[in-house]
């Protein structure tokens, strides 16, 4: 990462991606991607976070927001809903 740093500096060019991960990081990530009309799914910590220390990295996965009028279908589940992760993670098992 030094050498990636040193490279940008030297060129004039930034270094800066992602998302502002200070405490609150979660709130930081909602507002991020709410901003262009998602909604956070998930949001992980690589590392702990204090009132005072951000987390050195993380990541968030979003979805498109259900339209309005995309309430619970009579025959069953809409097929594109999304399941929550805790579901995923019991797929396939028996």
């Amino acid at each position: 990462m030094r050498y990636a740093r040193a490279t940008a500096n030297f060129v004039g060019e930034p270094i800066t991606f992602g998302i502002d991960n200070t405490p609150p990081a979660r709130k930081s990530a909602a507002d991020f991607v709410g901003s262009f009309g998602l909604v956070l799914e998930e949001h992980r910590n690589f590392g702990r976070e204090t009132r005072r220390r951000s987390a050195p990295a993380g990541f968030v996965t979003a979805v498109v927001p259900a339209a309005a009028g995309d309430g619970p279908q009579p025959d069953g589940p809409h097929p594109n809903r999304h399941q929550s992760p805790a579901d995923r993670r019991n797929e396939g098992k028996p």
